[in-house]
């Protein structure tokens, strides 16, 4: 009966959740339901919105090569694929996962610990105003927001925390590059929420909600670990993009950062990405162990082609928009980023 009772309320959290809107702007994480149609208009709808032209083969190659002249120091994607094949086998970029690890684990721990600005204030505020109005949906109130964001914010900490210790040599003496299951304790739901489990602070979900019985508390519990982790992903993205606007030394000597930008981003394609070589299986030799793969699946080529059509969408937008300034931006990119994952999925389809 319980079970029964909670299928029915998730149903009509479902339905609601494709109709409400936050800040005058729907956001939608429930696109199964939506026919092919009706999704490709919705993208649309949402890049309008968002000031983001969408994406064609034309406009992303046109962006493509704004992109590459807008930096000269760095690599772009079409650049990587004028390599030839002895110039790769030359290069070897193997340390470059752990290079990029450490130093992101240092500089996101100290930029949610010390940041003085707006974006981790405000990407918590979005998160919570998200999360109010659909938990509102099932005649539940959040007790105090404030304090369930700071706590929220404390498990983000705890995760990150147990991701550098895993990349370091006191702890983990054999590492000498990034395995994917390490990759995925920040940058994928079910490992951020894996590890959460296991060494985050305990949240206990009626002390931050009232009217919240047996069936509510699973409902919100499973969209909270939603809306927190897309908060995760927000404050890394626009964290990453912020060091690369301020041209500071985080990037020095990586020289393919722009790839795992995008595997920060996008981490599903971790294991098309031949890390030594420092190129995706599209690029790559077709005959080594990552192009041979058993688990490189047909649609590859056309994930990775449409991460890097998102990717340099998303870069132009960032430097056009020059700061991050606000509430806005916050759910923008919360926008983006579940318009972005719906994309992916639908090279499977």
């Amino acid at each position: 009966m319980t079970q029964k009772i909670y299928n029915q309320k998730t149903n009509h959290f479902s339905k609601a959740f494709l109709t409400s809107t936050t800040s005058k702007m729907e956001f939608n994480f429930l696109s199964g339901e939506i026919n092919s149609n009706q999704k490709m208009d919705q993208e649309y709808y949402w890049y309008n919105m968002l000031g983001f032209s969408p994406i064609t083969s034309e406009t992303a190659s046109g962006m493509e090569l704004e992109y590459i002249n807008s930096d000269s120091q760095t690599e772009s994607p079409s650049s990587a694929q004028k390599q030839s094949k002895d110039s790769l086998a030359t290069q070897n970029h193997s340390k470059d996962s752990l290079k990029f690890g450490r130093r992101v684990a240092k500089s996101f721990l100290q930029f949610i610990r010390q940041d003085k600005g707006i974006v981790v204030s405000t990407f918590l505020d979005c998160g919570a105003k998200i999360l109010a109005s659909q938990t509102a949906l099932l005649g539940v109130e959040i007790i105090d927001s404030s304090k369930l964001m700071k706590d929220s914010l404390l498990l983000i900490e705890d995760v990150w925390n147990f991701f550098a210790k895993n990349l370091s040599c006191s702890y983990n003496k054999k590492i000498s590059k990034v395995p994917k299951n390490i990759w995925d304790i920040v940058f994928t739901e079910e490992g951020f929420w894996k590890v959460a489990k296991e060494v985050g602070t305990t949240l206990q979900f009626k002390d931050y909600f009232f009217g919240c019985e047996e069936v509510e508390a699973e409902i919100i519990r499973a969209y909270y670990k939603k809306v927190l982790f897309l908060v995760n992903r927000g404050m890394i993205m626009v964290h990453l993009h912020l060091k690369k606007a301020a041209k500071e030394d985080f990037y020095e000597n990586i020289a393919k950062f722009e790839n795992y930008i995008m595997l920060s981003t996008v981490p599903e394609l971790f294991d098309s990405y031949n890390h030594k070589k420092g190129v995706f299986v599209d690029e790559c030799c077709r005959a080594c162990k990552v192009c041979q793969s058993k688990s490189v699946d047909k649609t590859i080529k056309s994930k990775i082609k449409t991460a890097w059509d998102y990717a340099i969408a998303f870069e132009q937008n960032f430097k056009n928009g020059s700061t991050f300034e606000g509430f806005q931006d916050a759910l923008n990119i919360f926008q983006f980023l579940t318009i972005l994952d719906d994309a992916i999925a639908s090279c499977s389809k």
